[in-house]
């Protein structure tokens, strides 16, 4: 059950400042954005939740708007992803995680 505990930790905890949350959980969480993004364009494409309005317009705009997001998350998510996840490898490596600085249960 430590093993566990010791991962979970490893994985959520910024391994350089233990109170904040880590940057490869949060670039995570931002790398979800896009794809919530493609379904609202699918369901306005699908007539399910758009109002009425020009259907053609409304999915044009809706779909441009996408797509810019979805690359621009896309992008700043994978860097930051990345770089969390190696900053996070190294500093343990070094045994300088904050995670596991001060071992308190």
């Amino acid at each position: 059950m430590q093993t566990i505990s010791n991962v979970l930790k490893w994985i959520f905890v910024s391994s350089a400042d233990a109170s904040k949350l880590s940057l490869s959980v949060k670039m995570f969480g931002l790398g979800i954005i896009p794809y919530f993004m493609q379904a609202v364009g699918i369901s306005c494409g699908l007539h399910i939740v758009c109002p009425t309005v020009s259907a053609d317009l409304l999915t044009q705009v809706v779909s441009t708007i996408s797509d810019v997001v979805f690359l621009s998350l896309t992008l700043v998510s994978s860097v930051g992803f990345a770089a969390g996840l190696i900053r996070k490898v190294i500093l343990s490596l070094q045994g300088q995680n904050a995670a596991f600085a001060n071992p308190q249960g």
